[in-house]
């Protein structure tokens, strides 16, 4: 493993901790074990899907989105926030399915919203700081050298 490697993965593991555990409202206590790859190559899809599936609904224009951007009281940001909410719920219960390894019913019957939080927010927290901590590292790095050429 190269310095960059330790030092990236000394920088990740003092953003968050695992194992970790959390206090459930209904006083359950669970612990939160690192992901595997293949549980992050699952949410990361879930993510992307949800991405695209908000985006496809939303047929903006460059123009009509400077105009969203600037004009919050859009017509068209109805769309916007309708779509987050009519998906998101299902996305993060997917999410917290996968990192807590319990079943649909289990998340949907046991956790209440700030439960949800809970699980999901220091997950991708660490996934942002881990692709910018790698961008800043690793692909920074070969851009420079490729411009360098």
């Amino acid at each position: 493993m190269s310095v960059v490697d330790k030092e990236l993965k000394k920088e990740i593991s003092a953003f968050v901790q695992f194992p970790y555990t959390i206090t459930l409202k209904n006083g359950q206590e669970i612990t939160i074990q690192q992901l595997s790859w293949k549980k992050e190559l699952q949410i990361i899809k879930l993510l992307g899907d949800f991405i695209e599936e908000v985006g496809n609904l939303l047929d903006f224009n460059e123009e009509e989105f400077d105009y969203i951007q600037n004009n919050i009281a859009s017509s068209n940001i109805h769309k916007l926030l309708a779509s987050i909410l009519k998906y998101s719920p299902d996305l993060l219960t997917e999410i917290v399915c996968i990192i807590t390894d319990k079943k649909k019913e289990e998340v949907e019957n046991e956790f209440v919203l700030e439960d949800v939080v809970e699980v999901v927010f220091p997950f991708l927290g660490n996934i942002i700081q881990r692709l910018q901590e790698i961008f800043q590292k690793k692909i920074k790095i070969v851009i420079e050298q490729i411009k360098k050429k």
